[in-house]
């Protein structure tokens, strides 16, 4: 660096001294820093920065600390803070700096990721709910309810996910939507298209498992085993017929329109419940997959209202 007309004296210290304050100006990022997520929190590292993004798994406080190079803008995800900025780790995905235990000067600390690390990419894939269909916070049976879909609703769905086995066919397939929750593919009409959709990634593991229907007992006098309206099941529930035959009406109500006879031992299965005139009327009517109603009284095991989530009124059906 070249400074002209400083000869001697007074103006050989000016000059030393710009020059020491414009050197002190160029910015020193560090090459990386280690720190984990907050107690408590568990986000994913996304492949981008969005939770919409594919995930390369979970980070928790117990993992100990990760590396993270670079911060980029990406998803608002603080709320009303208004923190956009997110950070790469060693496994090239991102997780929001407001989820680590970090001082939040991530922008002064490290450099910036650069333009293309803000884009954000997922696939997409229309489906259609054929039932009553709960989008809860993760792919297990243990997730919190976020969203209630009725029946006929048209869904994007972004990736697709291996969790909790849902009724006899056992089929565990998940897809997130973009409302960020998930829904079985037992309730949608047709099959996620896995070829053409992202694998999620890490989701929350914690995994609630349903036991199979046992086998129909032909002799009348004896109770089949519970069925698995075990306590706190969502989703479709497998119930069998234990009267002689049982009307499934229109509406929640006796003076309603029949729409079918189930037989004795007939395997019914259920979408949601209502107690008229409210939730907690005297008697329990179930919705079935025939989108009409059978009483408590007509299958073998009565469920109890603590052992269902899935309120009728919750997707738009009429008490």
């Amino acid at each position: 660096m070249v400074f002209r007309g400083f000869t001697s004296g007074a103006g050989a210290l000016a000059a030393l001294l710009v020059a020491a304050s414009m050197i002190g100006s160029a910015v020193a990022y560090l090459p990386y820093i280690n720190t984990t997520v907050e107690q408590w929190e568990y986000p994913t590292c996304n492949k981008c920065p969005s939770d919409l993004c594919p995930a390369f798994g979970v980070y928790g406080a117990s993992d100990g600390n990760h590396t993270f190079s670079c911060w980029t803008r990406g998803l608002n995800v603080a709320g009303n803070d208004s923190d956009r900025t997110w950070l790469r780790s060693e496994n090239n995905c991102y997780v929001p700096q407001y989820k680590l235990v970090y001082n939040g000067t991530a922008e002064q600390d490290l450099r910036f990721c650069g333009p293309e690390s803000q884009i954000v990419s997922y696939t997409k894939q229309h489906a259609r709910t054929r039932y009553d269909t709960e989008c809860t916070s993760n792919a297990h049976l243990s997730g919190k309810d976020v969203k209630y879909y009725p029946p006929e609703k048209d869904l994007t769905v972004i990736c697709w996910y291996n969790g909790s086995e849902i009724g006899m066919a056992h089929d565990n397939t998940w897809a997130k939507t973009l409302d960020r929750c998930y829904v079985s593919e037992t309730t949608l009409y047709d099959p996620i298209d896995k070829d053409g959709l992202d694998w999620c990634g890490g989701v929350s593991t914690s995994i609630s498992k349903r036991d199979e229907l046992p086998a129909s007992n032909e002799v009348r006098s004896a109770s089949p085993e519970p069925s698995p309206a075990i306590q706190n099941t969502k989703y479709l529930v497998n119930e069998t017929i234990g009267e002689e035959y049982a009307k499934c009406y229109e509406r929640p109500r006796t003076n309603s329109t029949v729409i079918l006879t189930y037989n004795f031992n007939d395997i019914v299965t259920l979408q949601c419940y209502t107690a008229p005139p409210g939730r907690s009327g005297p008697l329990l009517w179930m919705m079935t997959t025939d989108f009409c109603y059978i009483t408590e009284n007509d299958v073998w095991e009565a469920p109890r209202e603590e052992r269902y989530q899935n309120y009728c009124v919750d997707f738009g059906h009429p008490n």
